[in-house]
């Protein structure tokens, strides 16, 4: 286990999140804008991405707990980056800071998709019991004739 791995493993986490992001984004407008098959097609691949993602969060949470048992510390970032010290502690500090920015930006697009899809639901139901309400009259009114 080595602090270079553990740059890397940040550095690809880093990556992958931004992925994620990027397809909530587009789930995002997808949304908005009722495309549905484009909306399918975005869960598939944010399924897919989403495994990498769980992936790297594995092999960090590994890496940072050898590394930290190896220099007698917390497995969390500001410490083991203070007991490397020096210009590789400022680069894994900086890689897990990178990282802990992008979470903070998934978490508020998942905010963002919540809301937009309870809006979403309100809305069909909304639609629906209209549609039940209008429908209802014209099952009852015994039918209709055209003559003059």
């Amino acid at each position: 286990m080595s602090v270079p791995e553990l740059i890397k493993t940040l550095e690809m986490q880093d990556e992958v999140l931004g992925q994620l992001g990027d397809l909530l984004v587009k789930q995002r407008e997808a949304l908005k804008d009722g495309r549905l098959q484009v909306l399918q097609d975005l869960f598939k691949e944010m399924q897919f991405v989403s495994v990498k993602a769980q992936a790297l969060e594995t092999k960090r949470s590994r890496l940072s707990s050898a590394l930290a048992a190896q220099m007698g510390c917390e497995p969390v970032l500001s410490q083991l980056s203070d007991v490397v010290g020096g210009e590789e502690g400022e680069r894994l500090r900086a890689a897990g800071d990178a990282v802990l920015k992008r979470v903070g930006f998934l978490r508020s697009e998942m905010r963002l998709m919540e809301l937009l899809m309870d809006e979403a639901k309100v809305l069909n139901e909304m639609l629906i019991n209209e549609w039940r309400r209008m429908r209802d009259p014209m099952e009852n009114a015994g039918g209709f004739s055209a003559r003059i």
